[in-house]
């Protein structure tokens, strides 16, 4: 048995009898069956409109998906402005407490109302190796 299914089921042909030809008698001739001509216009038609819809989709598929991408970009530019104005916000009180800090009046306010003196002379070795050590009382 073989392994293909069999689409129809297979009928043998019945015997059939000869036929007995006479001498002299001309044999039919086989007719040729003319395969049917193609219409290539036709063919190349079908080919051209299947050609112009793939091209068709692919090409709205990749714009739609570019505007998408484009889209979220610009969104994503929005938050990071957004991001940026805050932190600058932010930063803008640290930035004046850090000018105050830096500001040479304000460290001798801070230094005059700490008790500490500038040296006006060398500071002295200490006992330890190789350091110096400045300190806050008055000599």
């Amino acid at each position: 048995m073989s392994a293909v299914p069999a689409i129809r089921p297979q009928i043998r042909p019945r015997y059939e009898e000869p036929v007995i030809r006479r001498r002299g008698t001309a044999r039919p001739r086989l007719r040729v069956v003319a395969k049917p001509q193609t219409n290539f216009g036709a063919v190349i038609c079908v080919r051209a409109v299947t050609f112009t819809v793939l091209v068709g989709f692919t090409y709205f598929a990749s714009a739609l998906g570019g505007q998408v991408m484009v889209e979220k970009a610009r969104r994503e530019a929005i938050r990071a402005s957004d991001r940026t104005r805050a932190s600058m916000s932010a930063l803008a009180p640290l930035k004046s407490a850090l000018a105050r800090v830096e500001d040479g009046l304000e460290i001798q306010k801070w230094a005059a109302a700490n008790h500490f003196v500038a040296p006006d002379w060398t500071p002295t070795p200490s006992s330890q190796e190789s350091h110096l050590v400045a300190s806050n009382s008055a000599r």
